[in-house]
């Protein structure tokens, strides 16, 4: 991710995974916010899931309800997903790019971290969503369980990607 975001030469780093299925509007959507707004820094959107088993897409659809307001009450922003991110490019150099520790596989919190202790704006956009594979928990529904209490409370993130469910 840093490689890519040091040599990338646009002004935004619009971030997605490569399973995710973008609508038609998410770009223009996503560079609208920042062209209404030049302060900000960063943002993003809710993603939905895109296929799966119907209680999977029902638990990450209205995991949001319950999942967001906790967020918020615990780190003072609503939650935004490295599936679904865009950021300046300068903003990116402002807080020294993505990954500082290489064991950690958690680029989400990492950023996170890093725009509040930079003092960055970022946003979520509701008009800003896509859709996204359940691939990850189709034989382990309870890491979506996993994966929303962990986001609330980083320290468990830290060590998602060595967690023996995962």
């Amino acid at each position: 991710m840093d490689t890519l975001c040091k040599t990338s030469k646009g002004d935004l780093i619009l971030r997605t995974d490569t399973d995710a299925v973008l609508p038609p509007f998410w770009v223009e959507k996503i560079e609208k916010h920042f062209m209404d707004d030049p302060a900000l820094d960063a943002c993003g959107g809710k993603w939905f899931s895109s296929d799966g088993p119907a209680y999977i897409c029902h638990a990450v659809r209205y995991g949001y309800y319950i999942f967001d307001p906790i967020f918020k009450i615990f780190n003072g922003h609503y939650f935004i997903s490295g599936t679904n991110f865009a950021i300046r490019s300068s903003t990116l150099k402002k807080i020294n790019y993505y990954q500082t520790q290489k064991n950690i596989d958690a680029n989400d919190q990492i950023i996170y971290g890093k725009l509040k202790k930079y003092k960055c704006k970022f946003r979520r956009f509701n008009d800003c969503w896509l859709w996204h594979t359940s691939r990850r928990w189709n034989e382990k529904p309870w890491l979506v369980f996993y994966e929303m209490v962990s986001f609330i409370f980083p320290k468990l993130y830290k060590t998602r990607s060595k967690h023996p469910l995962s």
